[in-house]
């Protein structure tokens, strides 16, 4: 089947840049993926940020421990910030890949990785502090039980650790990482919103004439694709945003971090936490996208017979 690169909006991209119905669509389906997904994120923080006292062989191993040793609370460390987030994370991402398609015109390949990539970059200004709580939250207190882990750990919850990472070091200590934020969610997004456009002309020439199974297999597929070229931007991110918390802080800026991560693993440490991050993928953006699909083409046909 060819395919071209140039074609009208769909209905779907048509009607994303609706306000409300990005904002309902892209939270329902962005809780739906948080909440699958989270173990899995847990393991990958763990993995890029750990010692050599705390290792993981493998990102199966480290979910088994984090189980055995922390029960089902140990891998939803961090939950409440990316979920009090996400509301606002795809409503941005939906609404400005939305409205960027609509000024370019044509929904070609090259504009919807356009489109992906403005809304990557945007929304890493709310994703970046909520990402910070979580990931300090995933990274401290590993192996303990949950009693101990509410005695030992500084933070009461994701929303006390940004409250007190701002009154520690104002909103700059917020943003730790930001740069590398927002290159990985440019990288990534563009990725993301063209793999799926590809995927969904392959499977039925457009996602209105696309099945649910289509649709949750391409954007399962797409959210895999998304992570190759965004994973070592997401190693600096990590480790940059647990810098300081458990010991003597490491890295001076972003770019030592890059030169430390090459001068300890060379390539290779760019892409630790992949293997579990790509399964984590599939399931998540499975969900998400295929729930935001459907429920903005719903929104489409009643506004089209409305």
């Amino acid at each position: 089947m060819s395919i071209s690169n140039v074609v009208e909006l769909d209905d779907v991209s048509t009607y994303m840049g609706n306000g409300l119905h990005d904002l309902i669509g892209g939270s329902v389906g962005g809780a739906s993926g948080v909440i699958v997904g989270h173990p899995f994120d847990t393991i990958k923080v763990r993995q890029q940020t750990q010692s050599r006292m705390i290792a993981y062989t493998s990102w199966f191993n480290g979910l088994k421990t984090a189980f055995q040793t922390e029960s089902i609370h140990g891998v939803y460390k961090g939950l409440s910030a990316p979920l009090l987030s996400f509301t606002a994370v795809n409503a941005v991402i939906f609404s400005t890949h939305g409205y960027v398609m609509r000024r370019l015109g044509n929904s070609t390949l090259t504009n919807h990785a356009l489109a992906g990539c403005a809304a990557g970059v945007t929304q890493s200004l709310v994703a970046c502090p909520a990402e910070l709580s979580k990931t300090r939250l995933q990274v401290l207190g590993q192996g303990l039980s949950r009693a101990q882990f509410k005695a030992s750990v500084p933070y009461k919850g994701a929303v006390d650790c940004l409250i007190k990472t701002f009154h520690n070091g104002g909103l700059i200590a917020c943003y730790k990482g930001l740069s590398a934020t927002a290159w990985r969610d440019g990288c990534g997004f563009a990725t993301y919103f063209i793999t799926y456009e590809l995927l969904c002309r392959l499977f039925a020439g457009s996602k209105d004439n696309c099945s649910p199974l289509h649709l949750f297999v391409a954007g399962g597929l797409s959210g895999m694709m998304s992570w190759l070229p965004s994973m070592p931007y997401d190693v600096v991110k990590s480790k940059l945003q647990v810098d300081g918390v458990t010991g003597t802080q490491r890295y001076r800026n972003t770019m030592h971090c890059v030169s430390e991560v090459w001068k300890t693993g060379g390539a290779r440490g760019f892409f630790v936490g992949l293997p579990v991050t790509l399964v984590r993928a599939f399931p998540v953006n499975a969900v998400t996208l295929s729930v935001v699909t459907l429920y903005l083409r719903e929104m489409a046909k009643r506004h089209r017979n409305g």
